[in-house]
C-alpha cells in the first residue's frame, strides 16, 4: 500500500501519508520490544492505543491519495484492533474451564496460581502456573492453557488408596502421606470412606505400586471376615509375592507366603488360599503340632519384630478354566 503511495504525484497529502506511516511503523517495530522483551504491559496498551490511532489516520490520507492503497491497510487495522483488546482491562479472564479437581474445588485451584476473573489474559504465564500447581501437596500433574475464549486448567489430583492407619495412608502416586500432608484439602468424609486395613502394610526392598496396592485391599476384603481379623501384617517382597502373617496362639504368629507365576493374579484365588477352607487345611497338617513340624522363626524390620512360624503355598492358575492349584509345605 506505501508503494503506491509513494509512486503517485507529490502533494500535501502524500508527504502526510508517508510520514505517517514511517511513524506507525517505528511505534510498531518499539511496541513489539516494549510487549514482548520488557513485558511492560501498561506502557504496550499505551503505545498500542496511539498505533490504532495512527493506523486510522494513515487509512485516511492514504485514501485521498490512492484508494486502493487505503483499502489494503484494513486487515493490518483489524488485527491491530484485535491485539488491543486482548491486552486491554477488556481481555481478562472472564471464564475458564477447570478439569480434574475433585478435592480443590475452583477457587482454591485459581488462588494457587494467584489468578481473579480480573485478571488480564496476556499476563498469563503458562510455564509458571504449571510450576506453582505442580507443586501443590495434592496436585500429580496439571496442564494450563490461553485462549481468546479463556483459560483451560486440567489436573490430576492424588488420591488416597488404602488407609494404612489413622495418620497415614497410601495415595495414587505410591507414596505413604500422613494425614496433616493433606487434611486441609481432604474431608474427614471422605477419608472415613477410604478403604482401611486393619493390620500393617510393609514392602521389603520393594516399591509398592497403585495397583499392587488396590491388589493387596481386594485380596483382603475376599477373604471372610473371620480371616480377615486375624490377619496382623502383610509384608510385599516383590510383585508376585506376598507375605500374611496370622495369629495363632500365645502371641505367636504364622505366615503364609503367598507366591503366584504372574503379577496381580485373580484376587480371589489368592483370597481362597488364605480363606477358611484353606486355613484349616493348614491347622490340620501343620499347626496342630506346629513346634516338631515347623521351625519357629523371627521377622524383624526397622519397626517390628515377631517369632512366627512359615508355611509356603504356592498359587498356579489353569486360565483354560480358572482353577487355582496349590500346596503347603513347611518351610524349614
Amino acid at each position: 500500500g506505501a508503494v503506491r503511495v509513494y509512486y503517485t504525484d507529490a502533494s500535501r497529502e502524500r508527504t502526510l501519508s508517508l510520514i505517517i506511516f514511517t511513524l506507525q511503523l517505528s511505534l510498531n517495530f518499539i511496541w513489539n520490544f516494549v510487549f514482548f522483551q520488557f513485558q511492560a504491559f501498561g506502557a504496550a496498551f499505551a503505545l498500542i492505543v496511539v498505533l490504532w490511532v495512527m493506523i486510522i489516520l494513515m487509512i485516511y490520507f492514504f485514501s485521498k491519495v490512492n484508494l486502493l492503497a487505503a483499502k489494503l491497510q484494513v486487515p493490518y487495522l483489524l488485527w491491530v484492533t484485535f491485539a488491543t483488546y486482548l491486552i486491554s482491562p477488556l481481555s481478562r479472564v472472564s471464564s475458564y474451564a477447570l478439569k480434574g479437581n475433585y478435592f480443590l474445588n475452583s477457587n482454591e485451584v485459581l488462588s494457587i496460581i494467584n489468578v481473579s476473573r480480573n485478571y488480564s489474559l496476556y499476563s498469563v504465564d503458562e510455564k509458571d502456573f504449571k510450576s506453582k500447581l505442580n507443586d501443590h501437596p495434592l496436585i500429580k500433574s496439571s496442564d494450563v492453557s490461553v485462549s481468546v475464549l479463556g483459560l483451560k486448567i486440567e489436573i490430576e489430583e492424588l488420591t488416597p488408596v488404602l488407609k494404612v492407619n489413622e495418620n497415614e495412608f497410601y495415595f495414587s502416586d505410591n507414596q505413604i502421606r500422613n494425614r496433616s500432608y493433606f487434611s486441609s484439602f481432604v474431608s474427614e468424609d471422605y477419608l472415613s470412606k477410604v478403604d482401611a486395613l486393619p493390620t500393617y502394610l510393609n514392602s521389603s526392598n520393594h516399591q509398592l505400586s497403585e495397583k499392587e496396592i488396590r491388589h493387596i485391599r481386594d485380596i483382603y476384603f475376599n477373604i471372610s471376615s473371620n480371616y480377615q481379623q486375624e490377619i496382623k501384617y502383610v509384608d510385599v517382597t516383590s510383585s508376585n509375592q506376598y507375605h500374611f502373617f496370622f495369629s495363632y496362639e500365645n502371641d505367636i504368629l504364622y505366615e503364609i507366603v503367598v507366591k503366584f507365576g504372574s503379577s496381580l493374579s485373580d484376587s480371589e484365588h489368592i483370597a481362597f488360599a488364605l480363606d477358611e477352607t484353606a486355613q484349616r487345611n493348614y491347622y490340620n497338617e501343620f499347626l496342630d503340632d506346629a513346634e516338631s513340624k515347623l521351625v519357629l522363626k523371627s521377622y524383624e524390620n526397622e519397626e517390628r519384630t515377631f517369632q512366627y512360624y512359615s508355611i509356603i503355598v504356592t498359587i498356579e492358575f489353569d486360565f483354560g478354566n480358572k482353577k487355582v492349584r496349590y500346596y503347603a509345605e513347611a518351610n524349614n
